[in-house]
Order: structure tokens, then sequence, then C-alpha cells
């Protein structure tokens, strides 16, 4: 409001706060007053995160910029409390839906990785250049100063090399002075270079007359007009300067001589942009008559036809790398409409953005269609062969992404031959092994940026629980931790500090039950058993455990780094590591009935404590091999238990999966997430897994 409003007079002119933009929380003690509006500020972060606490509060500023200073700091308080509880509520209900979509999306990405990887593995060389990608791939994420595999090694010829190919050239000429240029300023290069321009203007010109409707507007048909005005001056001046290269074409204008040796496409390699008029004198029309066009039927300067050739060759590869882009950049969209999109609105957006991509393949397939049938007229008269193994000709049917069995069944599929070639290679299968590398590289990123998303998950989970059982802990101690005179007032903290711990042992068991059927969180049920029940725990944990530790510790790394997430995921991993050590005994009070609630608290915690450890223990039996059973049988705790394992088969610690990923996201006390006051409050959990 301050902003837009004078703001003369006013004590505050906004409120700035410090949001933690992965919770969508407010820090305590983090929200203040501007005094010059919020142009008069330096913030940075996720822009959307204090957006949506805004969309809630804006509500009361109506209210409270008539308020008192205290009475208003105290109102907002109030609402950026409620805020985060909220958030806090929720969490139950959203990280269930987080993890139900991140395992349905990492299962889609696995088959479509897996399905890839079989398809390489069909010939010897597939599966040889899949180990030598799988050791790039690693080495680059080790090391970022390796080649990235991610970036195609094979360049291909485009239109903008060629043409400073030819200048540079042009150049040499001049300097050597063999130029046979006839005009001061337009060289032979400069010259078709130019033509190739004018001809893509043409057909963008002929694709948009051909848009317009019936009931097309006086402003539509306006820029209509002006770009035909505007191509009808090129074509003038670029046709008096052809005149002095090409003198034979004046003769075959005079004669009408059209279409000379365009050849037309059939109807499956028709791109479906409107055709030039033979007839016609619109500019869009008109035929520049190219040396590819005149060379079967009138003399033209050879070099002319070597500069068309090298253009062409270029234009067509261009041409196709663009009808590839748009390919994929299709398939995409009709993805995420029939995924995201519902209602007519949206729908209708959609179709219109796809209709836009759909016109701008036409203009490309035309575009290549054109350029390949000038080198096919050209490759008569210039010694070129073998350029037409990687530039065929290209039928609407090979226009479709890669999967797309065009209405074929899987065993008869052929994979369009657009995507077995990428840019001119010496080397036939060059091309075709530099685009399924990256391709292989991006769909194997996808499916680990899911996977680690639920991993990522399941540990948030686990500190939810975690957080939910301090709080409840803290209110505990709250209850006598004021001394007050009259017996009345001490119970009703007593009371007020017991509801509060109530309500998050009601949460945590709560999202609990949300969680029961969470695969790795399957094992939270466990820890609300007896320790008369815990012998059942060897055989209900033996289904989570994906791999034993073998008897010669050569998989200890995998499974170090597996059993590390699936126990804490499931929140024993605290008990093997050291981090939760047994309550120690409350200090004595000089009120006999507090040190029998304190006690009676602290016998609960201790018995809670040692049934958790029994599970982590047995967790950990299970996921050995037997023989070590005589190697752990005379230690008794579980942490330096895990440190001889460690030290008998592994000499120097193992690296972790985030250390992997040069990430540390289990460490959030000390990142971004630290303005987050659910973090800030319970950390922990923060070692690598």
């Amino acid at each position: 409001m301050a902003d837009t409003k004078l703001s003369k007079g006013l004590a505050a002119t906004g409120v700035g706060s410090v949001v933690c933009a992965w919770h969508d929380m407010r820090l305590a003690n983090g929200v203040g007053d501007l005094q010059r509006g919020e142009n008069g500020t330096k913030s940075s972060g996720n822009g959307e995160a204090p957006e949506r606490g805004w969309s809630d509060i804006n509500r009361i500023a109506a209210s409270t910029k008539e308020m008192g200073p205290g009475t208003r700091r105290e109102v907002l308080d109030d609402h950026f409390g409620d805020w985060n509880w909220k958030k806090v509520t929720a969490f139950g209900r959203v990280l269930l839906r987080k993890i139900k979509e991140a395992v349905k999306a990492k299962t889609e990405h696995r088959h479509a990785l897996t399905e890839l990887e079989e398809s390489i593995k069909q010939s010897d060389l597939g599966v040889a250049s899949l180990t030598n990608w799988t050791n790039e791939v690693l080495a680059w994420e080790l090391d970022h100063s390796n080649p990235n595999p991610f970036e195609s090694r094979v360049t291909a010829t485009t239109q903008a090399a060629v043409r400073l190919e030819l200048l540079m050239q042009d150049a040499q000429d001049l300097e050597d002075r063999s130029s046979v240029s006839l005009h001061s300023v337009v060289t032979p290069s400069i010259l078709i270079s130019t033509g190739l321009d004018i001809e893509h203007a043409q057909r963008r010109l002929r694709a948009d007359n051909g848009s317009l409707g019936q009931h097309a507007t006086n402003e539509q048909r306006t820029k209509i007009l002006a770009c035909s005005n505007s191509l009808q001056r090129r074509i003038e001046v670029w046709t008096e300067i052809q005149v002095l290269y090409m003198p034979s074409v004046s003769q075959l204008r005079a004669t009408n001589a059209t279409g000379l040796n365009r050849t037309l496409p059939s109807d499956d390699e028709e791109s479906g942009c409107p055709m030039p008029r033979p007839n016609s004198v619109k500019p869009e029309d008109f035929q520049l008559l190219f040396p590819s066009d005149i060379c079967s039927h009138a003399p033209c300067d050879p070099k002319l036809l070597h500069i068309e050739w090298s253009l062409r060759f270029a234009q067509a590869n261009d041409a196709l790398d663009e009808c590839r882009s748009h390919i994929r950049l299709r398939h995409q969209l009709l993805h995420f409409k029939s995924q995201h999109l519902r209602g007519q609105g949206a729908n209708t957006r959609a179709r219109k953005t796809v209709q836009a991509v759909d016109d701008r393949l036409v203009l490309s397939h035309d575009k290549y269609l054109r350029a390949r049938s000038a080198l096919v007229c050209l490759s008569r008269h210039v010694d070129h062969v073998g350029w037409d193994r990687g530039l065929q000709p290209l039928k609407k049917k090979d226009l479709r992404p890669i999967g797309d069995l065009g209405g074929q069944t899987l065993g008869t599929a052929i994979m369009p031959w657009i995507w077995l070639t990428h840019g001119i290679s010496s080397h036939d299968s060059e091309g075709l092994q530099d685009t399924l590398c990256v391709e292989w590289c991006k769909a194997r990123a996808r499916h680990n940026r899911w996977q680690e998303e639920i991993q990522l998950l399941l540990v948030e989970m686990q500190r939810v629980l975690a957080f939910l059982a301090w709080e409840a802990r803290q209110w505990d101690e709250r209850a006598t931790l004021r001394m007050v005179e009259r017996l009345e007032f001490a119970e009703g903290l007593i009371a007020y500090a017991n509801r509060q711990a109530a309500i998050r042992r009601a949460l945590s068991a709560s999202f609990s039950g949300m969680w029961r059927d969470v695969g790795a969180l399957g094992m939270l049920k466990l820890l609300n058993l007896d320790i008369g029940r815990a012998s059942a725990v060897k055989v209900k944990t033996e289904k989570y455990l994906h791999e034993k530790l073998t008897l010669d510790g050569s998989n200890y790394s995998q499974w170090a780094t597996g059993f590390k997430m699936w126990a804490g995921g499931i929140g024993l991993w605290p008990y093997i590591s050291g981090d939760e050590l047994e309550p120690s005994p409350p200090a004595p009070l000089t009120d006999t009935d507090q040190n029998i609630i304190h006690k009676e608290k602290r016998d609960e915690r201790v018995k809670l404590y040692k049934q958790r450890r029994l599970l982590a223990l047995s967790a950990l039996y299970t996921a050995i091999d037997a023989q070590d059973f005589v190697y752990l049988r005379d230690i008794d705790d579980l942490h330096i238990a895990w440190i001889a394992l460690e030290k008998k088969y592994l000499p120097q610690k193992a690296i972790c999966f985030n250390q992997y990923l040069n990430r540390r996201p289990y460490s959030i006390i000390s990142c971004a997430h630290s303005a987050c006051p659910y973090y800030q409050l319970y950390d922990v959990y923060h070692g690598g897994i």
C-alpha cells in the first residue's frame, strides 16, 4: 500500500519478513517494519513463497493500519503464528501427496529409462557405448571439469558458419587481388545468401496469407500488406544485382520460363506450406531463379553453383535441426496438456500454443524440402557424393518423436530416420551415438532426481515426527518449570502443558496413520510395540531390507548407504549413530508430588528409549550375514557395533549419497532453510546418509 498511496506521517509503510522458501513459514522474531515501502528494501530468494503468505495477511491490513504499535505487532504475531501452525498441521497431508506424486513420477521415468537402455543394448556397439556413457557421466558428476556428457559433441554445419567461411574467402580473394566481384558491395556469396533469406521471407508471407480467415481484421491485413511491400522492394534490389552475375535470368524471365528445375513434392513429402502460384504477380510468388533452378537450361558460373551448394547443404541441416526441436516441443506440450490441463479455457489456450508450434514445423519442413530439391539439382553439376545418406527425403510420417510408433505395433515400428542422424559426420553411427548419449543422460538424470526426491521426503517425514516428539517433551518439561505459590496455579500450568503435549502426540499419531502405507515408513507402526513383542521385529523387518551385508564385505559401501537411508526413514538411525541417548534422571525438586510426576515421565521415556533401541538392534542384526553375529556378540553398544563393521570392511569412510551429489540436503539447519522455525527447534538428525 505504501508504494501506491501517500505515506507522509506514517510510522511504518509496510512489513518485511524472513520466510523459509522450503516450508513457507515465518521465522520467529523475523518480522520488521518498513519505513520506505517495499521498493526501498533489498531482498532475495524464492519470489513465490512470500507472496503466498501475504495473500493470507493482506486481509487485516485495513485494521492494523489504525492500531497502536504494540497492539499492531501483537495482532501480526498472532496471525503469523497461526500461519505457521496451519503449516505444521498440514504436514501429514502435504508430504503424503508429494511422496505419492514422487513415487509415480519415479516409476514412470524408471520405465522410460529401462526401455531406452533395452533398445540400446540390442547391439554389441550399444552395450559398449552404454558402459562408456555410464563411466563418463559418473566421472562428470564427481568432477565437473571432465567433459559434460549432456552436451552434444558432434558439431553440425550451420548457415551462419558457412556464411562466415564464404566471407572470409571473399576477403582473401580481395587481398590476393583475385576477386571477380561485379558489384562494389555485393559479392557472389552475399548474393546467394541474401536470396535464401528472401526465399524464406516469401515462405513466411505465404503462410501468413494462408492463415488469414474470412473475418480478418484491418490490423491483420495492414501487417500483411506492409510485409508484402517491404518484400517487393527487397526483391527489386536483389534482381538488379542478380543480372550482373547471372545474365541469362533476364531472358528466362522475359520468356516466362518458370518452374525450370523445381521438382514438385509427392503427396507424402508435401509439407503443407502454401506453394507459389505460377501466374501470380505478388512478391511472395515471384520466382528468384537460383543457380540450381537454371543450371540445366542456361550457362551458370561454377563458382555460384559451389556457393549455393554450401549454403543449401547448411540450410538443409539447419531446417532438419529445427524440425527435431519443434517435434520435441510439440510432444512435451501435448503431454503437459493431457496430464495437467482441465477445462475449456485452459485447453483452448494450449491448442493455440500447439498450433503455433505446428505452423513453425510446417515452415521448417518446407525449408528442408526446398533445400534438398536444390541439392539434388546441384549434385549433377558439382563433385559431391554421399550427401544424401544424412539428408534423406523427409515425409510427414517421419515427423514424430522418439518412442512414437506412428500407428504401427511395437514389433514392427521403426524409429524415424531424423533421429538416427545428427549433424554432418564422416561416420554413419557417430551422430546416432551422440544423440542417444545425450538422451540417455537426460533420462537417467530425471530418474535420479525423482529418486532423490523420494529420499528427501522420507527423511522429511521422519523429521516431522521427531519434531513433534521433541515439542511434546518440551511441553512436558515446561509443566513444572515455572514455580508458583498457589497449588491451583501450578495445576493450571500442568494441565495446559499436558494439553499442548497431547496435541503434538495426537498430530504425530495422525501423521503416522496417514503414512502407514508409505514403503520405508511401514516400520513406524512397530514403534508402539511393547518390549515383550519385540521378538517379532526380525521377521517383519526382513522385507524392508533390500540387500544383506555379504561375508566378505564386498558390498559394504552400497549396503551401508541403503541401510542408513532405510533406518533413517523409520526413525531408528539416531539410536545406531549414537545421537539419541538414554534420558537422564531429572533434578530433584522440593515438592514430593512433582518429584513423583517427573520420575513417572522419565520412566516412560526410558521405556520408550529401550524399546526403540531394541528395534534398532534387531534391524541391524537382520541386515548382516549370520557369520558377523560372532564378530559382534560381545558388543552391547549399537554405535560401537556400527563403527566395528565400518573398520572391518571399510578402512576409509565411504562417500555418502549426498556428498556424491555435492549436496547436503539433510544438514538443513546450516543452509537456506535455517529461516524456518521448524528446523531452528529440532536438528537432531543432521548426519550424512
